[in-house]
């Protein structure tokens, strides 16, 4: 899609709601999804990649990342990986993401869509939830339209489309995210529809080794 790779946007069915797709090609860009979804501008944006290949070339993983990513993937899941210390990994996590830590929430989504839109480049494309002013994650076409700031998107020069999809369709809750630590740890970022207890009995199978990260 032409659209994506000259720097426009797409509103598309994710996994749990509607969200805005663009290739996070830099800061700019990031500011700019930012003010079109009424963000606080320092908020960092998630990533949504077409597999784990395609994670690898920003990403460091070890393989306890790496199993859960197979075993919950496609699907509503985001794991904070650390960017690769080399190549574009790095400014990518702070320019692009905005991350503070040099990390990058990674996504491989359920939706074939979003998965189609994030291997038309090797950035991905962003995956940041419509949220209505209680902070819900919209999951209703017309009202993630209303949603979207008019500024921004008259600002946006290489424009835009919505992609309607089954308002019903959705997972019940929002994308589980976490944080595998070197030894073994699970940080909880955000419950979601993917159980905490299911996520451990997952890394307590697995020996230490596999905790390091690549």
């Amino acid at each position: 899609m032409k659209l994506v790779d000259q720097g426009g946007f797409v509103l598309a069915p994710s996994d749990t709601c509607y969200s805005v797709a663009m290739v996070p090609w830099s800061k700019e860009t990031r500011d700019q999804i930012n003010a079109m979804l009424s963000r606080p501008t320092n908020w960092p944006v998630s990533v949504a990649f077409r597999s784990i290949a395609h994670a690898k070339q920003h990403v460091r993983m070890s393989m306890a990342v790496v199993s859960l990513l197979e075993k919950y993937t496609p699907g509503p899941l985001t794991v904070v990986c650390p960017s690769n210390p080399t190549g574009p990994g790095r400014d990518f996590a702070y320019s692009a993401v905005g991350s503070s830590d040099a990390t990058i929430g990674v996504r491989i989504p359920d939706s074939i869509l979003e998965r189609e839109l994030a291997g038309l480049h090797a950035y991905g494309v962003t995956s940041v939830a419509v949220r209505d002013q209680a902070g819900h994650e919209v999951r209703d076409f017309v009202a993630a339209m209303q949603l979207i700031h008019p500024d921004a998107t008259l600002s946006r020069k290489s424009g835009w489309i919505a992609i309607q999809g089954d308002d019903s369709g959705f997972s019940a809750q929002h994308s589980t995210v976490i944080r595998v630590g070197k030894s073994g740890g699970l940080d909880v970022l955000r419950p979601g529809d993917i159980a905490e207890d299911d996520i451990r009995a997952t890394l307590d199978s697995l020996p230490s080794m596999a905790f390091r990260y690549e």
